[in-house]
This record gives structure tokens, sequence and C-alpha cells, in this order.
């Protein structure tokens, strides 16, 4: 298929959003994810579709790659009720084999709550219970209270349930508990305080995973500057925000918690992510929209982007892609490289080569770029640009800096568009791979991820580069 006369607006259109799923009628936002019997319950919150109240809806996957539209969960209520908007939540299993789902209710005006529905049987019927919820005010906490996280502690037999909240001017995460008939609720007190000054420390997910307690939240900056489209949330903060998705790590499911070296997830275009175990560990959450790649423009809700989740020894979090996306990105392409006998080959080694750009391959709607890199010590900079013409200023490029211990996404030479620490040692083999559909790009280096946007591309070329140094890129 012939592309090369699209622009922008129309290859997006032209998308096929099957890894990266999205509603063919609006945006995937705040994901909850539930695992059962090999299939992922997908409920998220959905932002479009003649609606801007996000009701929950389902998508269910086996492998992360094919989506099975399930239609709506959870619907709003009336405009001027307690939930006439609904915020995130989760779901667990009772005893019973009924599930609940705990979820926020958002008032046009005055305090958030949380809430449950309840689904007998099965995860395809939940109706809204009206004998259980928990208020802010009588804890002295402010408005902003949501995202409930529940689990079932079989030490205490109680769920323990995490609220994002603030208290005197500060985001929480405030811990309350209460026992399976949901009755004889008590708070237990504040499990982690921030002091970065981010508004609220949203989505917060609590798992097991090999011997360890995690707890993830995403940090919701309101210190916004640039071009916005006036909306507050994380996703309109610039490049250099610090919000975005982080960890912390404990021996017990009752801390202490702690931070690791580097507690950050991703980069702040993935957002809302928590985690669902079942043959692996999947941290599911969304990519955020973005219109062109200039400026700070990015909107609310987006694409379902999957990573898996491995833990080292230390207690950090590996990140790695879906095991179906090696056969589902599986159509090889010519590669645009010669030998010195002209035969084509897979391998390059750039020598500086100083702001230059060698092309490698022909780009396509959806694509994987996999390779080996290896690159000596005196290495400023070693990269991948994407949407390649003759204009370099209109390119995406994908920027590692060793030295910095980063890597950085930026339009042509402008500023970021996102980044996230990445620390590599000269002299050593990292496999390195991107996937893209549409405008969603992911970038796997070094056990980090780094979702990104780039529009404008899948009709012209991906080119790798180097700045001073030598940079192996291999098969």
């Amino acid at each position: 298929e012939d592309l090369s006369g699209l622009n922008s607006n129309d290859l997006e259109a032209a998308a096929e959003y099957s890894a990266f799923w999205i509603p063919e009628d609006g945006r995937a936002g705040d994901i909850m994810p539930y695992y059962e019997d090999g299939v992922y319950h997908i409920f998220y919150l959905k932002d479009g579709g003649g609606s801007s109240a996000h009701p929950v809806y389902r998508v269910t996957t086996t492998d992360f790659v094919h989506y099975e539209d399930k239609g709506l969960a959870i619907d709003a209520g009336a405009s001027n009720s307690q939930e006439a908007m609904i915020g995130t939540g989760s779901v667990v299993k009772t005893a019973a084999g009924d599930y609940l789902f705990f979820y926020t209710g958002h008032p046009a005006s005055g305090a958030e709550v949380v809430l449950v529905a309840k689904s007998e049987g099965n995860l395809d019927n939940f109706v809204k219970q009206t004998d259980f919820s928990i208020s802010p005010g009588e804890y002295g906490f402010e408005n902003d209270f949501r995202d409930p996280e529940v689990v079932w502690d079989e030490a205490s037999e109680r769920y323990i349930c995490i609220v994002a909240t603030r208290l005197n001017g500060t985001a929480v995460l405030a811990r309350f508990s209460f026992d399976a008939e949901l009755e004889n609720l008590t708070y237990d007190g504040i499990l982690y305080t921030d002091t970065r000054g981010f508004n609220v420390l949203e989505c917060p997910d609590l798992f097991y995973l090999d011997g360890r307690w995690y707890l993830t939240y995403s940090a919701q900056d309101l210190s916004l500057s640039g071009e916005t489209d006036g909306t507050s949330n994380a996703m309109l903060a610039p490049a250099d925000s610090k919000g975005c998705m982080y960890y912390l790590v404990a021996d017990s499911i009752d801390g202490a918690w702690r931070e690791v070296s580097d507690p950050q997830l991703d980069g702040n275009v993935f957002y809302a992510g928590k985690v669902a175990i079942g043959d692996e560990a999947m941290l599911v959450g969304w990519a955020a929209q973005k219109t062109v790649n200039a400026g700070y423009d990015y909107e609310w809700g987006g694409n379902i982007v999957a990573h898996v989740l491995t833990a080292n020894e230390d207690g950090a979090l590996n990140l790695t892609y879906p095991k179906a996306y090696a056969s589902y990105f599986d159509v090889e392409q010519p590669l645009l490289l010669e030998g010195e006998d002209g035969a084509e080959t897979d391998s390059l080694s750039l020598i500086g080569s100083g702001g230059s750009y060698t092309a490698v391959a022909e780009e396509r709607p959806e694509a994987r770029l996999s390779m080996n890199v290896t690159f000596t010590s005196d290495t400023e900079e070693f990269g991948f640009v994407f949407g390649l013409e003759s204009d370099l200023e209109n390119v995406v490029k994908v920027t590692v800096n060793p030295s910095a211990g980063k890597v950085k996404v930026q339009y042509g030479e402008n500023g970021e568009m996102t980044s996230r620490h990445l620390a590599l040692e000269a002299d050593t083999e990292y496999r390195v791979d991107v996937f893209s559909e549409g405008s969603c790009y992911v970038i796997y280096i070094g056990g980090a991820s780094l979702t990104f946007r780039a529009r404008n591309t899948g009709n012209k070329r991906v080119a790798v580069f180097a700045e001073s140094g030598i940079v192996q890129f291999t098969d």
C-alpha cells in the first residue's frame, strides 16, 4: 500500500491499533486490569463516544495484541449526583465467587468518595451498592479522595483499601481496612507522603511479586508551563515534569516502604498504569494522545499500552514487551544497508557521525525495529530517528545520552517531548526493541521502557546516529 502522499492526520486515521488498542469512538483513560482463567479484563475510564463523565468500559485480551470489546461496565450517575463522573478503582473477587468493583464517585462540586458495585458470579453485571462508602471529611482529608486500590489480606482477614488523597496541603496515600462484609471500617494511617509537590498520587496499586510487595502510583503534576489545552493533569506537564509512574517496595504488606535507586516507571506519556498478574505480571496503562509533534499539547487518555514486569534480586523492576509482540510484528522488511561488496548487511558501525543520520529502513504504519547496540566510553550520544525526509527539522529523535544517564525524545532539535533516567555501561551489548502503531511508540532498552508519540511518521524512513565515539548496531 502506497502511503507516501498521506499527511499526519491521514496517517493517524489509517492506523490499525491492535497491540496499542484504543476505542473507535474515544480514548482509553485510567486502567483497572483484572486477571482470571487466562483472560486479562481491562477496565478503563472512557473519554469521548458521547460522554465526558468517564464511565467504566471493559475490553478483554489473552495476549495484549488481540482485544475484544465488552462495552459498558459501570455508568456515571446524574449530573447533580455524587457520581456525576466516575473515577478509578479496582476489582476483587469474594470468597463467595462474586466480584466487587470499588470506584470513585466524583461530583460536580464537593468531595470525592469511595463507592462499590457488585456483580454476582461473573464480571458482566455490576450493580451499584448503596450501603458502603468512604468519605474524606471525618478523617481530615481534602476533597481530592480517589482511586481506591483494594486487596484481601489473608493474615488479618480484612480488605486493605489504599486511597489517593491530600492532607494539610500534601499528597498522601492513606490506608483503610474493613471486613469481608464491608463493615467495621477503620482508618489505618498514612502509607506514604509526597515530598516533591505533586497534587495527588493517583491510581495507586498494591501487588505481590517474587517475594516482595510493591506499591505504585501516578504522580499528578500541576506545575504546568508551555502551551496546554487548559486542562490540569499530569499529561499536560512539560517534559521536565516528574509527573509519571513511581513505585515503592517492601518485604511485608504492612511496609516499611522504600524506594529503589531508580523508582520511575516509563516516562510522562505513559500514565495511570496498574498491574494484573497471570502467567506474567502485566503493567497496563495509557499513552496520552498528541495532535502535533511540537509543544506540550497532550490530551487526557489515549491508547492502551502494556509492559511485562520482572524483578531483580534487590527488588528493582524491569520492563519488557508482551511475548505475543514477537509473532504479531513478524513481517521482515529489507534494510537500506550495504556492505563493502554492495550486498545487504544487518550491521552498522558509526564513528561519531557528527549530526548526520544513516537511514536503515523504510517506515511502515505498524513496525518493530530490533537490534543490539554497543558503544564505546567516549560516545556522547546515539539514537534513532523516525519520519526522516530531506527536512531534518521535522523528525522525531530518540537520543540516548550515556554520561547523563538519560534517554529523551524530541521533535527535531526542539525541546524534549518526554524523557526518563537510563543507566547504560560502555562496551556492553544491549538489546533495543521499538514497537509502533500509528503515532504510538514504545522503546525498550536496558530493562527500561519509554512510551512516546510521533506524529507524521510511518511513510518515511528510520535512521540511526551517533555523536563521538563508536557505536555498533547489529542484529
